[in-house]
């Protein structure tokens, strides 16, 4: 069972499960033994109206989900779900339904920074920050010095490499050959890069790249 909601009174059981073709949902009495009634196809379970005679369900539509309406008797769908008008998108967790009606939902809104910064290895106190990049999140790859200390390497969104002078701070962004990146590091000499993930080529592999080029 997944995400699975008690009807207002208690008698009754809503819940989502995965099938070959999708998810459905389905409800259950709760005081007696009994084989599950499918109520939704290709939907999620949200949650009960408070006065138990609906049940909210999400769809998706391309890379979105809408808010639908199923009217409920005994357990039973009475008639075809209506989308909820008043939400176009939905987007988030469903966590539960007040009894007044409202919707309680997550949303994640993760953003990472990749910092370089100062720091006093006496005291171990951090100073001023001399560089900060947006990263795609907290994977294996950088912030990476090269081997003489004299450049810093992030990867950035959408694939891109960008590689810092920590001599002059210039800088300069390079879109690597490759359909996916999973990790960088520096060559032992410095001279190159050697990036795992899927080549133009489509071959999945270590591949050296060439910083300048």
């Amino acid at each position: 069972l997944q995400r699975f909601k008690f009807s207002p009174d208690g008698r009754w059981l809503a819940f989502h499960e995965q099938t070959n073709l999708g998810r459905n949902v389905y409800t259950l009495p709760v005081a007696e033994a009994a084989t599950p009634t499918e109520i939704a196809t290709q939907a999620e379970m949200v949650g009960w109206t408070p006065d138990g005679n609906g049940i909210l369900l999400t769809r998706g539509r391309d890379t979105t989900s809408e808010l639908f309406l199923q009217a409920v008797s005994n357990g039973k769908a009475v008639s075809a779900p209506s989308i909820v008008q008043a939400v176009p998108e939905f987007q988030g967790w469903p966590l539960a339904v007040t009894s007044s009606g409202s919707l309680l939902y997550s949303k994640e809104n993760e953003t990472t920074d990749r910092l370089v910064a100062e720091l006093d290895l006496n005291s171990g106190t951090i100073g001023k920050t001399v560089i900060s990049q947006p990263a795609r999140g907290l994977e294996a790859s950088g912030p990476g010095f090269s081997p003489d200390g004299r450049r810093v390497l992030f990867v950035l969104p959408r694939e891109r490499l960008l590689i810092r002078s920590l001599e002059n701070g210039s800088e300069h962004t390079m879109l690597p050959q490759m359909k996916t990146l999973d990790r960088v590091e520096w060559a032992a000499d410095g001279a190159s890069l050697l990036v795992s993930g899927v080549g133009k080529d489509g071959k999945t592999g270590i591949h050296r790249v060439d910083p300048r080029s």
